[in-house]
């Protein structure tokens, strides 16, 4: 096929090699940034620093990305699939023993159903796949971490009850405990996936109340304007949301615990309970 640069092509395969499937944008912006690959985009007549400023010059590059993904196809190791503009690799793995990055991520949420955390794994997919990649791998990570934490709470708690303490002292440390573990700055992607896993991780326990758990970070989601994920509510169940709605309006809600009352109090970013 004409107007095929070689070094272009062979990079392009080497990208699909180790991604697999890949949006045709995604895969155009990441050779434009290839510093190896300067010289012979100008061949081809585009400004790397130029192009990644998008527009027509963009669109161009992609046509030209096109034209390699589907030299490839040619030969038999990838196909284009224009509906969806993603390239996809056919051939056989490039080099034996390097993984993947679906592969790497697969690794690291298998050693955390392990409880351990691959950090090796992890700074690797950080380093050669990506921001989608690393966010796939946090928010696996954030699910174990605030299933462990639960699970923790709930054990305190039920031996705190059993040891005659006071349920509602205990209740309210279980409180502070899974609101403390997230006190930290959070995107709102962040907040949403994490609103999510303490709905879910405290519904699966048999808690006075589970919506004043992932209250602090509904709250949060709403006051900055965040998307709140229909999960949380699916989570919690339709009389637990209803009760988490009260509250948010409220400022106040009330749970009672072993025959005595818990007072969920909100002042601003400030939330805690009255015993």
């Amino acid at each position: 096929m004409s107007g095929v640069d070689p070094r272009l092509a062979l990079a392009a395969a080497k990208y699909l090699c180790h991604h697999r499937s890949v949006g045709l944008l995604r895969l155009t912006i990441d050779l434009l940034k290839d510093p190896e690959l300067r010289e012979t985009w100008k061949k081809l007549g585009v400004n790397p620093a130029q192009t990644l400023l998008g527009g027509p010059l963009l669109f161009k590059a992609a046509q030209i990305v096109q034209g390699h993904v589907q030299y490839l196809e040619y030969r038999g190791v990838a196909e284009f699939v224009k509906t969806a503009n993603v390239a996809n690799w056919k051939g056989k793995p490039c080099h034996p023993g390097v993984m993947t990055c679906r592969e790497l991520l697969q690794r690291f949420i298998e050693a955390l159903e392990r409880s351990e955390v691959d950090w090796e794994t992890l700074s690797e997919l950080k380093r050669r796949c990506g921001q989608p990649f690393a966010l796939e791998a946090w928010k696996a990570f954030a699910e174990k971490l605030t299933r462990l934490a639960m699970s923790e709470v709930w054990s305190q708690y039920r031996d705190a009850v059993l040891a005659g303490e006071p349920p509602t002292l205990a209740y309210a440390e279980a409180l502070h405990a899974i609101w403390k573990l997230w006190d930290k700055p959070l995107t709102c992607t962040g907040l949403s996936h994490v609103a999510v896993c303490v709905a879910k991780a405290a519904a699966e326990y048999n808690w006075p109340a589970a919506w004043p758990f992932p209250a602090l970070f509904v709250a949060a989601i709403k006051e900055r304007g965040c998307e709140l994920p229909d999960a949380v509510a699916e989570a919690l169940g339709p009389d637990e949301w209803a009760r988490l709605e009260s509250f948010l309006e409220d400022e106040v809600g009330v749970v009672e615990v072993g025959g005595r009352k818990a007072v969920i109090i909100r002042a601003g970013q400030y939330f805690g309970v009255l015993i």
